[in-house]
């Protein structure tokens, strides 16, 4: 809870574009990002381009809940500690812990 205002103001800097303290370490990360998927961070995307991203992203998304759901023991370590898996339960459990990690 203590983290929150800090995380949140710093978040708030980073929309506004302002300098934050982070920056010496973030920038040139993001920087090697871009550059090692070919990135032109200057360049805006088109309509179909954002299209095709988030239908990347989100088959991307699709495809490890369903490894993560029909494996049962992918990303969720409490899974594997009861013996049969809710679908519904599963699932949520999956897009929750995915969204965590990508």
């Amino acid at each position: 809870m203590m983290s929150v205002p800090i995380l949140g103001h710093y978040l708030a800097e980073v929309f506004f574009i302002h300098k934050t303290w982070l920056d010496l370490v973030m920038n040139p990360l993001e920087r090697l990002i871009y550059l090692l998927i070919d990135i032109e961070p200057q360049k805006s995307m088109t309509g179909r381009e954002y299209a095709i991203a988030v239908l990347f992203s989100n088959t991307a998304m699709a495809i490890l809940a369903s490894i993560d759901i029909f494996s049962c023991f992918g990303f969720r370590a409490s899974c594997r500690s009861l013996p049969t898996c809710h679908r519904k339960i599963t699932f949520n459990s999956s897009l929750s812990d995915l969204s965590l990690y990508l």
